[in-house]
């Protein structure tokens, strides 16, 4: 099966799809028509500039590394965004699918689930795409960003995290409180700050989202919401994974069919898929899992599995 997919959409740049154009007409409309949805697109206006005028305070929070509080203020305005979005009529296509999700996977981290609720928003707000465009809540943002009054500066936050996605990295130590994180196929090498706390070992594989620097004064990037250590295979089974995986995809460079698995998989539900039947244990600042994602024997909790139970 080969996936037919509008590669030239990649997680590096979003040009503006149908439902984007759908909002800013909506909200072009909204001086005037006073229907609920539109009630709520001014409401989400002023909504966004009141949030984004915290961010002068960001770095002052106590306790919170100072890329990761620019994150945090940044997502929490899209998750705050998000809720009026979706009672907007164009965004019935995402509600259906992040419902269908969140009833699947139950998303509150172990032990109800191993999708915790930081990778399931990340995914429902960023990778959960639909159309031919790949349409996201996140680039719906983006494309409101004039209508809605956001700043470009904090924009610029907020396509960070659009562009964001997970990967497959290697542990390399440890530099004072940074973890050192290279990823496997794309070489990119990332020292760390993790939230969640955990630090792990040397030679740990890490599935994980990473966040680049926010800004130029920022050295450091930044690990989204706990990490999920795969305990097994090895380096080269995955290779292999991901060698039969982006030959599906009608993608000719072979580091953005990578960008493009990593982001939004081979379905909607690829990632989240994954990591539900792949769980091994937790430990509480990381999740442990085991198996690849197209080799159902190897995954603990799979289907396959199951029925020979």
């Amino acid at each position: 099966m080969v996936v037919d997919v509008d590669y030239r959409r990649s997680v590096r740049s979003f040009s503006m799809g149908p439902i984007g154009r759908a909002l800013i007409d909506s909200f072009a409309k909204s001086a005037t028509a006073p229907v609920r949805s539109l009630d709520a697109a001014r409401t989400g206006r002023d909504l966004a500039r009141r949030l984004q005028g915290n961010l002068s305070h960001i770095r002052a929070v106590p306790g919170l590394d100072p890329a990761f509080a620019i994150y945090a203020a940044a997502q929490n305005t899209v998750s705050t965004l998000c809720d009026v979005l979706t009672s907007m009529p164009e965004m019935a296509p995402f509600v259906r699918l992040i419902g269908a999700a969140e009833e699947k996977y139950m998303p509150q981290g172990p032990p109800t689930s191993p999708l915790t609720l930081s990778q399931f928003t990340a995914w429902a707000l960023y990778d959960a795409a639909v159309g031919t465009e790949l349409e996201t809540i996140g680039t719906c943002v983006l494309d409101l960003g004039d209508a809605i009054g956001i700043h470009e500066t904090f924009r610029s936050i907020i396509r960070l995290l659009q562009q964001s996605r997970l990967g497959l990295f290697v542990h390399e130590g440890l530099d004072d409180s940074r973890v050192n994180l290279r990823e496997l196929v794309s070489e990119r090498q990332c020292f760390c700050v993790v939230p969640a706390g955990y630090r792990g070992v040397t030679g740990q594989l890490w599935l994980t989202r990473v966040l680049p620097p926010p800004a130029p004064a920022f050295s450091q990037y930044v690990v989204y919401g706990t990490p999920y250590v795969v305990t097994r295979p090895g380096f080269e089974e995955w290779k292999n994974y991901f060698n039969r995986s982006v030959s599906k995809l009608a993608i000719p460079d072979e580091h953005l069919a990578y960008e493009h698995l990593m982001k939004f998989g081979l379905s909607a539900d690829h990632w989240n898929e994954y990591i539900f039947e792949a769980y091994l244990s937790h430990v509480p600042k990381a999740i442990f899992l085991a198996g690849l994602p197209d080799v159902a024997e190897s995954r603990p909790h799979s289907r396959v599995n199951a029925r020979h139970d």
